[in-house]
């Protein structure tokens, strides 16, 4: 499947959060009385030199921030809920506390980073997602053991080409979902585009958790000081530092829920395609495409 240079995600995953990173950096430099831009200069050489710089460091911040936040996010949501596909497969899923302990030192060290860098997300999510119960809507089984079969019988006629036991690879810690994936995309699924589409999606919206979380942080450290009556470093009234605040806090979470979400349905909608893409490999005759079918 051929992709255009520039793509989807180079927008949605690198380029658009790296803009509304800069801008935000723009605005607390200006705020503390450092203007990096000149403003004032209106000729058209020095706009469009400010202007190829903003792209260049946007696209340079978002694709930073894009490996950060698939490290912490990401990390955060898995230990958090599991794995999508597995999660679809009914496979049991390690807690929380389980994966902290079970990367050992590097647990405590992810523990810090979830603690400093996405706090807003924690907090909210122990609100809504625990205690109100929208973390059921981060992953989901399928309701009816009948999906569960169908899923189960299509796909595993793929993973067959690699193993004997299909069902110890899904319940292994093997991340046979790839495998998957790979499949739909080298067979130039008609979903393939959709999918692109997702991971794009996912991709802006774990970034953008990352990047309101750091928002939430600096906010946090405005009103500290506001408290702290250190006014003259404040970056907005009192009152504009707590709204700003819970703002930030609600966008980050948002976000995370939004990440959830499209990462689901990136998820279903690379196991649809196998199962389609096995359904008709079945109904097409040898007689008539010359390639026997799929076998497991």
């Amino acid at each position: 499947m051929e992709q255009n240079p520039f793509s989807l995600y180079d927008f949605l995953g690198y380029f658009a959060p790296g803009a509304i990173f800069s801008l935000g950096v723009l605005l607390v430099f200006s705020k503390c009385g450092l203007n990096p831009v000149d403003l004032q200069d209106e000729s058209s050489t020095y706009q469009w030199l400010i202007a190829i710089v903003f792209i260049l460091f946007s696209y340079v911040f978002g694709f930073a921030l894009s490996i950060i936040s698939g490290e912490l996010v990401e990390k955060y949501l898995i230990w958090r809920s599991g794995y999508p596909s597995k999660v679809r497969y009914a496979v049991p899923q390690k807690t929380f506390i389980e994966c902290l302990f079970d990367d050992g030192y590097r647990g405590h060290f992810y523990l810090f980073f979830f603690l400093v860098f996405l706090f807003p997300v924690l907090i909210l999510d122990l609100l809504f997602g625990k205690c109100l119960g929208l973390e059921k809507k981060y992953f989901k089984r399928y309701r009816y053991p009948d999906e569960l079969s169908i899923l189960k019988r299509h796909t595993y006629k793929v993973l067959g080409l690699l193993t004997e036991n299909p069902e110890s690879l899904v319940n292994s810690n093997a991340n046979f979902f790839k495998y998957l994936y790979h499949y739909t995309y080298e067979n130039e699924s008609a979903h393939s585009r959709k999918m692109q589409n997702y991971v794009a999606l996912y991709g802006f919206s774990r970034t953008m958790t990352l990047i309101f979380s750091l928002f939430f942080l600096v906010n946090l450290g405005s009103v500290g000081l506001r408290l702290s009556g250190y006014t003259c470093i404040s970056f907005h009234p009192f009152d504009h530092d707590v709204l700003f605040l819970l703002s930030s806090a609600l966008l980050a979470y948002t976000f995370f829920v939004g990440f959830a979400k499209y990462y689901r349905r990136y998820t279903d909608e690379v196991l649809m395609a196998t199962v389609a893409m096995v359904i008709s490999k079945q109904n097409v005759s040898p007689s008539n495409s010359g390639s026997p079918d799929v076998q497991a």
